[in-house]
């Protein structure tokens, strides 16, 4: 091989290890906020919970449910996942027991609105029967924050010990701000979504670097 074509080689190499490098320090520098998990038995987070008022009777493993957002180096929109959701024995049995009358739902909300809004884009492993939506305009105008939600209307279909997740695609925000809180929730209805409602806010976090 020629001096040239060594050289180039080289320097082709050089570049793939750089442009790792520099995804690696963007992806660390968007991915985890804080607070993810609280409502584990070790660090429960208190005056935001009602799961049927005990922790995790219908509600994911917060041991294991892990909340993320991460820019994917795309400057234009973000990623939030909701990872590693874990249901155990018990609330799988909970679910199983009243899925006649009972359906459950996960949520994520962005505070404030004016920095994130859904974009449409999303995707689950959960059994869901209507897929990701976000509130109407007008809405969210008026509760100053992005909420999105996904509805199982069958949770006998959750099984225990499975990892689920789910993510949506957010517009990225207007102005670099650390403030931004993202939320993450299950919630327990009746069918209609609208009446006997539990809820659990399984995470809580905030962006970690002033990025726009």
């Amino acid at each position: 091989m020629s001096t040239r074509a060594l050289r180039s080689l080289a320097a082709f190499a050089l570049s793939a290890v750089t442009s790792a490098l520099v995804a690696s320090i963007v992806l660390a520098a968007v991915d985890n906020g804080t607070q993810n998990g609280l409502d584990s038995a070790v660090a429960p987070w208190l005056g935001k919970d009602n799961p049927d008022g005990v922790t995790g009777s219908y509600s994911v493993d917060n041991g294991f449910q892990d909340a993320t957002l991460r820019e994917w180096i795309e400057p234009a929109h973000d990623w939030m996942k909701d990872g590693f959701m874990k249901w155990g024995a018990a609330a799988e049995a909970k679910l199983n027991n009243e899925t006649n009358t009972r359906a459950l739902g996960a949520e994520m909300r962005i505070h404030d609105q004016t920095f994130y809004n859904f974009v449409g884009n999303w995707n689950s492993n959960l059994p869901w029967s209507k897929g990701a939506e976000g509130e109407n305009a007008a809405e969210e105008l008026f509760q100053g924050y992005t909420e999105v939600d996904i509805e199982v209307k069958d949770p006998w279909k959750i099984n225990a010990g499975f990892n689920y997740f789910w993510e949506i695609k957010i517009d990225s925000e207007k102005a670099s701000t650390a403030n931004t809180q993202f939320y993450t929730e299950i919630e327990y209805c009746n069918k209609d979504f609208a009446t006997n409602c539990n809820w659990d806010e399984t995470g809580r976090f905030r962006k970690r670097v002033l990025q726009q």
